[in-house]
Parts: C-alpha cells; structure tokens; sequence
C-alpha cells in the first residue's frame, strides 16, 4: 500500500477503537484482497468490517466531509464532498427504476476544478422521484446512496439541533453519533432540519471534521437545511459548507419553510429580516413553518420565559403559521399559543441540562437528559409529529445510561393545517333595534386566550353604526384605542400595541359609540366562542340610562 493509504488506514482504526495488532491485521487483510481481486476501472471500492447501521459493513470513507446533499428541489440537488487533499470528482447517477433494473448508473457529472471543497450541481430531475448516485475520486468511489426529488406528494421530515461535543466529556461520536444513526434508520426521509449550534467553535475545521465523521451516513441519504446557532459563530465555514444564505426559505410539497437568523449579531439587519420574512411567509402553502435557533417559549431556569420577539410572533400569528421550530434549550420543549405550535428540539447531542420546576403558560410537555429528535409527516392536509427518544443521559454527561429502541415515541401531536384564529365575538341579534349612539360600561369574561389588535363594531344595516372609543382593562392594567373617521375600514378600531386577553379573568370595558351600531338587549350575553360579555350601564345620547343594551362587536386579530 502507498504510504498516504496506510496512514489513513490507521487514523480509521483509531477511529473505529481497532488496536495496533488489529490495525496490522486489517492492512494486511486489505493488502490481500488488493492482489487477489484485479483492479477494475477506477472505481474500486474497498470495504472493510466497521460500526455499520443494522449490522451491515461499511466502506472505509474516501472523503473527510460527505458525501452530503444539500438544496435539493423539485428538478435538483447538490452533492457536496470536501478531502483532505485538493481533488477533482465525479457523481454517477440513475433513477432508482433504472438503478434497481440494471445495477449501474446512467448518468455522469464531474466537477474538473482540484480543490478540497466541492458542490455539484444535478440538474433536470425528474419531480418526486428517489435517485441512486455513488461519488467517485480517483481510483476509489463511495458505497450507493439516495435521496429524493420533491414533489407535491406527502413526505417526512425531521427536525434536530445543538450537536456539538462537550469537551472532556464526551465527542460528537459518542453522543451525536447515536442521533444521527437513528435519524439515518428512519424510512423515506425528504430532509432534515438542522437548528444549529453545530460545533462548540464555528471557526474551528476541526470541529466540522468531527461534525461530518459523526453523522456521514445520514448525510449522505438525505438533505440538510441549516440555521446559525450561537457557537456557529456566524463564521465563514458555516456559508462556505452549505452554500445558503443567512436567512432563507424552500419549499417542499405542500410545505413552505422560512429559516431565520435569531443571534445577537443579526440585529443591525433585523429591520431587513423582518421585512423579508412578511413577505416570504405571505403565501399559500397548506403548511407554513418556522424554523431558528433560540426558542420564543422556553422553561429554561437560566432564561426562562424564552427569547421574545413580539413582531415575528405577530408574523406568525397573522400568516397561519403551523409550527415553530428552535434549538439552543439543551431539552425538548413544547408550547401552544394562538394555535401554533413552538417546538424546541435542542438535543441531538450536546451536554443536557433540567428545566425549571416551573413551567411558563403554554407549556404541553417536555423531557429533560435525553437524546432525541422530533419526525413530522404530511399527508396533505393532515400531519402528525412523532417525539423520538433516542438514549438517556446521566445528570453529570458523563455517560449514556440507557439506548432506546428505534421509534420509541415519547408523544405523538397532531397538527392543525389551519391554526384557529381566536375571537372574542357577540355575533348579531335577530333583531338588533331598538340602537342609539352612547356609552356602554360592562364586563367580559373570556374562555380561552384571545391575541388582539382590534376591534369591529357590527352596524345596523344601511347605517355608519361604528365605535369612537374603546377601553379595556382591569386592576392592573388597560388599553385604549380611539376612531379615526370614516377612512376605508371605519368599522374597525385599530389599538397601537397588541394584547392578549386571558382565559378566565375579568375585564372592565367601555364604549362610546356612534350612529346605529347593532344592539343585544339583554345583562348578559354569551357569545359565539362561548365568553360572557354583560351591560353593567349604557348611558345614550340623549342621556338616558339602561342595564341590558349590549354593543355586537368582535375583538381579535386582522
């Protein structure tokens, strides 16, 4: 064997815990099979006994990173790969029809350009179709592998983060190795949402190497979407392994995702994020997903309450977003508000941590020292999201206690393609006479949480029946908002800051309105959401008083 050939011989044994005497053995196995076997046309392919998935063998890997798929669309996808050494190489390819029909590839693309990192092009793909490829460097190629063009069919995606090693404690072998392979287990997986927090240092190469050794058999069937974590360090390794920018969005079948950058470095373009993300949310995919680091909703002791950002929230609330998905909470988390559901899934692999004993509103449920992974299928309008236990954790890191079963589910959550807008809304009497302009004082009492920007006023027909003032609030706080004039949506008031009226609790309000707004004459009304809204005083225009004259109106979210 070339001297370069033994030296990486052993830095594989070292890897795979083979000792001196089994290294030996191994070479000179593999010196054996070399003048046994004619070398056949530069893509022979030497295999040696290694920690294979299901208790298959494995190649001895040609390449440092990879191969690993990123990009893919409906007609393409890039086949990434970085070597030690500067090199050129080749990607053969075939549908798995052809691949399957006769044991070879029809096609060939190579990348002529000598140089350690490499990202390859494929392009007119046929839509929703499962190809085989094997890349080839030199005289040695890679083992076959797949992935799969998206389409408008159902698929599977999974959604994990916050790989990094915990040095002295443990590798990225020893702990994220174990997610990855499970993830590498699951069946027709279209791709694999990344929330950051890779490495303990982004400028580190090292680090990446370790990153890319610890999950090469994932990566290497299926397609990665990144975001920043923290520790990425929003370093030019980052941009340079997977070609995207620094927030993004794709689409995959039904399924639009928006992936953002929530690092402290961000906020001299956060005006420009934002505005971005409207528009990129604004359209009509079936299913609409977010996806960054640091998670809005978290029972983390040392952040608890989670990182807030009330406007990308209101984005998401105002969009119909389905699910928001973070890293950077070494657990998982799950919250519900306003319908959307925020996943956090920061434990692929990096040292564990408790949350705090109290939990913040909205919390669902969570586990806490244990390695795992969230699996989420859509099957047009329906999707059901599987929580993946993969290993526990011993309190200190310091060791794995107990390996799961493949597909040991801790919960299943159904998701809601269309999450419910909450209302607070009287609905319109059958008769809304006798009406008057004036002053309405009460109560309401909500059954459920209602997010609020504004408030309409129902008119009486063929009238300008409409609200010139409204106040809400109770012991401890209120908000106002006033008429600006018969403008285009006159029937709408609008308050400067939005708010949440809570489940349960009292609030005090008081109208004053103008021309014929729609009337409930009763004390108390329920309403079409089930809430309770009372006329303590109405007071009209010509001043006079009575107890059961209740406004019609809708508070929510426009």
């Amino acid at each position: 064997m070339k001297k370069e050939e033994k030296s990486y011989v052993e830095k594989v044994c070292s890897a795979m815990r083979i000792d001196a005497n089994g290294c030996a053995w191994l070479m000179v196995s593999i010196a054996l099979l070399v003048m046994t076997f004619p070398v056949q046309a530069a893509t022979t392919e030497v295999h040696v006994l290694g920690y294979g998935l299901n208790g298959t063998t494995t190649p001895i890997p040609i390449t440092l990173w990879g191969p690993y798929i990123t990009g893919t669309m409906r007609d393409s996808t890039t086949i990434n790969w970085k070597t030690e050494n500067a090199t050129t190489g080749t990607v053969k390819y075939a549908t798995e029809g052809y691949y399957k029909e006769h044991g070879d590839y029809d096609h060939t693309i190579t990348d002529t350009e000598s140089k350690q990192l490499h990202h390859l092009d494929l392009t007119n793909l046929t839509p929703n179709t499962v190809y085989h490829y094997q890349l080839i460097l030199g005289h040695e190629s890679s083992g076959d592998h797949n992935f799969k063009t998206y389409g408008d069919d159902s698929f599977t995606f999974i959604v994990y983060g916050d790989t990094r090693a915990q040095s002295p404690l443990f590798t990225q072998m020893e702990r994220h190795k174990l997610v990855a392979d499970s993830i590498a287990r699951e069946k027709d997986v279209s791709l694999v949402l990344h929330t950051g927090d890779f490495v303990c240092s982004g400028n580190d190469q090292e680090e990446w190497n370790r990153f890319f050794e610890s999950c090469r058999v994932m990566l290497a069937n299926t397609t990665i979407y990144p975001m920043l974590g923290n520790h990425d360090d929003n370093h030019t390794n980052y941009y340079e392994t997977f070609g995207v920018p620094e927030w993004y969005s794709f689409d995959c079948g039904n399924a639009h995702f928006s992936v953002l950058d929530s690092n402290e470095g961000v906020s001299q373009h956060m005006t420009e994020q934002t505005e971005w993300l409207q528009n990129d949310i604004a359209c009509d995919a079936t299913w609409k997903f977010v996806s960054f680091h640091h998670p809005m909703y978290s029972s983390d002791g040392r952040h608890w309450g989670g990182w807030k950002n009330a406007v990308w929230e209101n984005i998401f609330i105002d969009k119909s977003v389905n699910a928001v998905f973070n890293g950077h909470v070494h657990a998982y988390e799950r919250y519900e508000e306003y319908g959307i559901q925020y996943v956090v899934v920061g434990c692929g692999g990096a040292p564990l941590y408790p949350l705090a004993e109290a939990k913040i509103p909205g919390y669902q449920n969570s586990f806490e020292h244990t390695l795992g992974y969230v699996k989420i299928t859509l099957e047009g309008a329906n999707a059901t999201m599987n929580v993946i236990q993969v290993a526990d954790v011993s309190e200190d890191n310091k060791e794995v206690t107990h390996i799961y079963p493949q597909n040991t589910v801790f919960e299943t959550v159904v998701l809601s393609s269309c999450p419910a807008t909450q209302t607070f809304d009287t609905g319109v009497p059958v008769n809304p006479y006798p009406s008057n302009s004036g002053t309405h004082i009460g109560t309401l009492k909500l059954t459920h949480d209602v997010r609020v920007n504004m408030m309409y006023t129902y008119p009486c027909p063929g009238t300008g029946g409409h609200t010139e003032y409204v106040r809400i609030g109770n012991s401890t706080w209120c908000i106002a908002a006033n008429w600006t004039w018969y403008q285009s949506d006159w029937h709408n008031l609008y308050f400067d800051e939005s708010f949440t009226l809570k489940a349960g609790e009292n609030y005090n309000y008081t109208l004053i309105t103008g021309s014929y707004p729609q009337m409930i004459h009763t004390r108390v009304h329920t309403t079409l959401d089930g809430s309770a809204i009372t006329c303590t005083e109405f007071t009209d225009i010509n001043t006079k008083r009575y107890t059961d004259w209740i406004p019609a109106i809708r508070l929510g979210w426009s």
